[in-house]
């Protein structure tokens, strides 16, 4: 690995990112304590303007999708972490995605629920993914991880 090697020469186990997920769930317990409470201090809450964000929208139609119609617009941004609200829930909640040849990845946590969701699929992006309209892995991820605060919040 050089010393330019982009974010897909980061390399880790499943048991990693469960481990990862769980020091955000309960940051008190990890070693990564005050990294993960700088991570999560909302430092921007003005996001793209809509009209930038429609042209991305439209420009990247199966790359970068609006959230799900029962998400609210990002609340904010951390180092890392998009902040978020659910309407169905009102559970906030942080997440982050990517893409990359090869491989697609989204995770989100809900701290105050106490769950969170990492996904990851061996699919890349390929100039068909911009024009197909099917459900994105981050579509799934929110969903899953809105039913999981349905859950904790019975």
């Amino acid at each position: 690995m050089g010393s330019l090697a982009g974010a897909g020469a980061l390399h880790a186990s499943t048991s990693d990112l469960l481990a990862f997920m769980a020091a955000h769930l309960r940051p008190e317990t990890s070693v990564l304590r005050e990294a993960i409470e700088l991570a999560l201090e909302v430092r921007a809450t003005e996001m793209a303007t809509p009209s930038t964000y429609e042209r991305l929208v439209v420009r990247f139609a199966g790359l970068f999708r609006k959230p799900p119609p029962e998400l609210a617009q990002p609340a904010g941004i951390g180092l890392g972490w998009i902040a978020m609200t659910p309407a169905a829930t009102a559970t906030p909640f942080w997440f982050h995605n990517g893409a990359t040849t090869g491989s697609r990845s989204f995770a989100a946590f809900a701290p105050s629920a106490g769950v969170g969701v990492v996904a990851l699929i061996n699919q890349g992006v390929s100039e068909w993914d911009l024009f197909r309209s099917r459900p994105s892995l981050d579509e799934a991820g929110f969903a899953i991880l809105a039913e999981l605060c349905r859950e904790a919040s019975t």
